[in-house]
């Protein structure tokens, strides 16, 4: 019977492979690429392979450029760990994992030290990325309470679905922005008009954040269309009325604004 635990996301990713476990700090430089094999004489895992396992140690030792060294010749190789499970992070070994899209965790269960042993199979899983119906049913069966969803990333009929499946569940959903330009963030407003109030809001929740991320934010805002037009939030809150919703803020009709890419 399969045990799950709780951890700290570090770097994103899954993985699911069989565990190799050291209580030693590990330089990565001393693992041979050409198979993964550590070669650091007297290290616990002195012979061993480390790759596509998923690797459990304390955590780096030696300096950033042997380090990411010995990073790459391992991903040169495709004899990196499936997945990292560290204890103590340092800088140097979060950036590879992160450049590297290696995934890496921290901040395990403590009870997972004690169940797990060298060869066991074990799933990493750092992406709470949520693609469709099936993803939110699985997140809310862990306990999960609220799911942002992000529309654009997707088609609305499967956008609203996910969010269907969240209500039904007793869940709340909230709309997540992707960094945005005005045109998609009206569309994040439709999704996120209708599909709910959050718990002690009476309202529902869209995060914005294009203003903070693009220089040119009110250019952009400027090329949309009349119909179209830009609702700016005051006090935190978009005050939509009866038109947008009677026209979907005129997005899904004849706007003009694809025609400032032709």
């Amino acid at each position: 019977m399969s045990k799950k635990y709780s951890c700290h996301k570090i770097a994103e990713g899954k993985a699911r492979a069989e565990a190799i476990i050291t209580h030693d700090r590990i330089m990565f430089y001393q693992v041979r690429p050409e198979d993964g094999v550590m070669e650091e004489k007297n290290h616990e895992l002195e012979g061993r392979s480390i790759a596509q396992k998923v690797l459990l140690f304390p955590g780096g030792k030696g300096s950033s450029v042997v380090q990411q060294d010995g990073l790459y010749h391992l991903d040169r190789f495709h004899n990196m760990p499936a997945a990292l499970i560290i204890q103590d992070p340092d800088p140097v070994l979060v950036a590879g994992a992160i450049i590297m899209e290696l995934p890496m965790v921290d901040k395990v269960d403590p009870a997972f030290y004690e169940t797990v042993r060298d060869g066991d199979v074990v799933t990493v899983n750092a992406d709470e990325s949520a693609h469709g119906v099936e993803d939110v049913k699985a997140r809310l069966a862990l306990g999960y309470r609220a799911v942002a969803l992000k529309p654009i990333a997707k088609t609305l009929s499967v956008s609203f679905r996910m969010a269907a499946a969240v209500h039904e569940a007793g869940a709340q959903c909230l709309c997540a922005d992707l960094t945005v330009n005005p045109f998609l963030a009206q569309w994040n407003k439709q999704f996120a008009a209708r599909t709910g109030a959050l718990d002690k809001m009476n309202i529902g929740c869209v995060e914005v954040n294009g203003d903070s991320n693009y220089v040119s934010w009110e250019r952009q805002k400027s090329l949309l269309p009349a119909g179209v037009g830009y609702r700016d939030e005051a006090e935190g809150v978009f005050t939509l009325d009866r038109e947008f919703y009677e026209k979907s803020g005129a997005l899904f009709g004849e706007n003009g604004y694809f025609s400032l890419f032709s």
